[in-house]
């Protein structure tokens, strides 16, 4: 098993490979100013893989949110499966794979009015795989 940091964040906590390297998101070479309450990216550049965490506040259901709701309408290209974080809160993960982009799983919570959103991309389905299937089951949810 590869050694890992663990991401504190206000909001929600999980584990992640220490080759990841944290990156900001930038926008006109600024930090994006972004709609959420709580972010964090890294990548591994070995592999071209990306992840992304957001929290936003929601009202609403899970599969009320914007993100689940154009995923589940187009079964022909997302795969749902139910998962469930290490302190048993259910979610959806969504799959797919796109010739140009390469693979990408999405995963979304609703805990306590937020949205957690946690994306990787990889053009390998193994890395992918891999990632996600360390990552997902060490999700806390702070508040």
């Amino acid at each position: 098993r590869r050694s890992s940091d663990l991401h504190q964040g206000k909001y929600v906590s999980f584990l992640y490979p220490k080759a990841g390297k944290e990156f900001t998101l930038l926008s006109n070479g600024q930090p994006a100013v972004l709609g959420d309450i709580e972010h964090f990216s890294f990548n591994l550049a070995e592999t071209h893989t990306h992840f992304f965490s957001e929290v936003i506040s929601f009202t609403g259901t899970l599969t009320d949110y914007p993100g689940v709701m154009v995923r589940q309408s187009d079964s022909q290209t997302y795969t749902q499966t139910a998962i469930t974080s290490a302190d048993n809160q259910q979610g959806l993960a969504f799959y797919k794979y796109d010739i140009t982009a390469g693979y990408e799983r999405v995963a979304f919570f609703l805990v306590n009015g937020k949205i957690y959103t946690f994306s990787v991309q990889s053009p390998e389905q193994e890395t992918l795989n891999e990632l996600s299937n360390q990552l997902i089951p060490t999700i806390k949810f702070v508040d």
